[in-house]
């Protein structure tokens, strides 16, 4: 029967006891084959069985199609899935027919006279058993002796059902991991035999990732432990990368940060020059500025020049020339423009110290120190950084100037091979 108490199995013999046929009592409830007084039993047992998963030896009579009542001994064990869950109940019965006692005939003796009764001799000898009894009790160990024999027959079978769901477990479990595997496999970007037989013929450089070809084993005849192995040590190999990546970008960053200390440097030495210098100028004399003046006579008369005869000067001058006011950019000629690779508008108010590259801040600087120191000086070599990012090297004469009234610098810039 199902966990609900329905008949789900009803075998030949039990169709015989009963009088009923399979199609009549299955999927009905048991009960319907129980007399009411068994009825009541029976729930019990039921609960019984559903909490303990086990069935014990039990009588119960069933009553047959003509509503006769046969006692029938009970035995049986459970079906449980792979969470001990209720799934059936076996029962397996042995009938049990009522042994009818004969009744002895009593037959009717003539009356004795009283006479004769007391003078008849009364011997009083023990009944021998009948032989009807002998027949119950030798019935009854037998039918014992058969339910013994059941209930071991039910405990194999048992057991057996047992170990079935266990190995049906394996299986599943087999079926599961061999999927697994199947699905790693397919989701490889590369076949890894292909990949095997192509480093045997092309030797991959440092850094590739490394497959062993396979060969055919009796242990693994379709390579499911090869191809784990290969992904293990394909794994480590990414791992060792990684380790080798994250050193290097370590290494660049404190590269990086060393680099930008070294920025915040020169941009606090450029704002100290600048300062520095806005000062120097201040306190030149009037005739130094006119001995300078002197002695570079285009700058003497860009003093006097509005700013669209500055830049015919400029342009007519044969190298490369810029005019710079405390460090910003004014006037510049085409030469100029050329070697940076700017237009007019973006070279204007542009400080001349953007257009310096990084290994070219030294030479700047030391020449602005020197000039601090009074050492007479007419110029420095450096770098100049384009807009396309390349780097010029270049030697630059300073000749001073005024522009607007103000004190600048003519820069005549040539570039070096």
């Amino acid at each position: 029967m199902g966990r609900d108490g329905s008949i789900i199995q009803f075998n030949a013999r039990c169709e015989e006891v009963t009088g009923f046929s399979r199609p009549e009592v299955v999927h009905r409830p048991f009960t319907t084959l129980l007399s009411p007084d068994g009825i009541t039993a029976w729930e019990e047992l039921f609960g019984q069985v559903g909490c303990s998963l086990a069935v014990p030896q039990f009588t119960l009579s069933l009553v047959t199609k003509s509503t006769s009542k046969v006692p029938v001994l009970w035995n049986g064990f459970v079906v449980c899935d792979a969470s001990k869950e209720l799934q059936s109940i076996c029962l397996l019965g042995v009938p049990m027919e009522p042994i009818d006692e004969p009744i002895p005939n009593e037959q009717q003796s003539p009356q004795t006279p009283l006479s004769e009764i007391a003078h008849t001799e009364v011997v009083v000898n023990e009944p021998p058993q009948e032989p009807a009894e002998i027949r119950h009790e030798v019935a009854i160990e037998t039918q014992v002796d058969r339910a013994h024999d059941m209930e071991e027959l039910h405990s194999d079978v048992a057991k057996l059902i047992r170990e079935m769901v266990s190995v049906q477990q394996l299986i599943q479990t087999l079926l599961s991991t061999m999927n697994t595997h199947y699905t790693m496999l397919a989701k490889l970007p590369i076949d890894l035999e292909t990949a095997a037989k192509q480093v045997q013929e092309n030797p991959p450089a440092q850094g590739t990732l490394l497959v062993k070809p396979r060969k055919w084993s009796v242990q693994d005849p379709f390579g499911f432990k090869w191809r784990e192995t290969q992904l293990v040590e394909m794994k480590a190999q990414l791992d060792a990368r990684k380790i080798d990546l994250e050193s290097r970008e370590e290494y660049l960053l404190q590269e990086r940060k060393l680099l930008d200390q070294r920025l915040d440097e020169f941009c606090q030495w450029k704002e100290k020059l600048k300062a520095v210098e806005e000062e120097i100028e201040h306190r030149r004399s009037e005739l130094q500025a006119m001995q300078r003046q002197e002695q570079c006579p285009q700058a003497k008369e860009l003093t006097s020049l509005e700013p669209v005869d500055i830049t015919q000067i400029l342009e007519t001058m044969p190298e490369s020339a810029v005019i710079v006011q405390r460090g910003i950019i004014k006037q510049s000629n085409t030469s100029f423009l050329t070697l940076v690779g700017y237009s007019g508008e973006e070279i204007l108010e542009k400080s001349l110290f953007d257009l310096i590259a990084a290994d070219g801040l030294g030479q700047v600087e030391k020449y602005y120190l020197d000039r601090l120191k009074g050492e007479p000086l007419e110029g420095y070599s450096t770098v100049l950084a384009t807009k396309s990012e390349s780097r010029v090297p270049v030697a630059i004469r300073v000749k001073p100037t005024l522009f607007n009234g103000e004190k600048a610098e003519v820069l005549l810039v040539n570039s070096v091979e």
